[in-house]
């Protein structure tokens, strides 16, 4: 398992909550965001994919816990779920519960968040798409939502993200 990256995820989540502002925050995430972490965060922030439970599920599982020999990271994982290689519910909760209780307590809370579908960065996936330009969105909502963005004067807040697009 890639428990580095998940530790990489983990310190990035603490520093951007450590963060006064969403401008800072933002800029903090554009700024040490590698394809690693940019695919971490398409994985959450995408409406597209779905774990098919939730982190309380996972949580209050008891059942077998299962061994990771197949999966050679934690991104496998989660292709195999979003993919419904995996369909019970029970089996998805011990693959998730077997690779969390590999990690840190810190980097376990950030893995289950991933299959929450929330980091808790206080900020909009709308936000994060534009800065970081992940395309989790159709592109025709990307169009029509720049129109807005750039060239709506009214709404002068909007400006903010004019040079963070990539």
């Amino acid at each position: 398992m890639n428990s580095r990256d998940i530790s990489r995820l983990s310190e990035l989540v603490k520093h951007v909550n450590s963060q006064p502002s969403k401008d800072r925050k933002l800029k903090y995430i554009t700024s040490h965001s590698d394809e690693t972490i940019k695919k971490f965060l398409f994985y959450v922030y995408s409406k597209n994919h779905s774990f098919g439970v939730s982190k309380e599920e996972c949580l209050a599982y008891n059942g077998q816990i299962a061994d990771f020999n197949e999966y050679t990271d934690v991104f496998e994982l989660l292709d195999s779920i979003i993919q419904h290689e995996v369909e019970n519910t029970d089996a998805i909760c011990g693959l998730i519960m077997g690779v969390a209780n590999n990690f840190s307590h810190e980097d376990r809370t950030t893995f289950l968040n991933i299959i929450d579908k929330n980091l808790y960065l206080g900020l909009e996936s709308y936000e994060l798409n534009v800065a970081l330009n992940l395309g989790y969105w159709d592109e025709w909502f990307i169009e029509e939502y720049n129109d807005v963005l750039f060239f709506n004067t009214k709404y002068s807040h909007t400006n903010k993200y004019k040079n963070m697009v990539v």
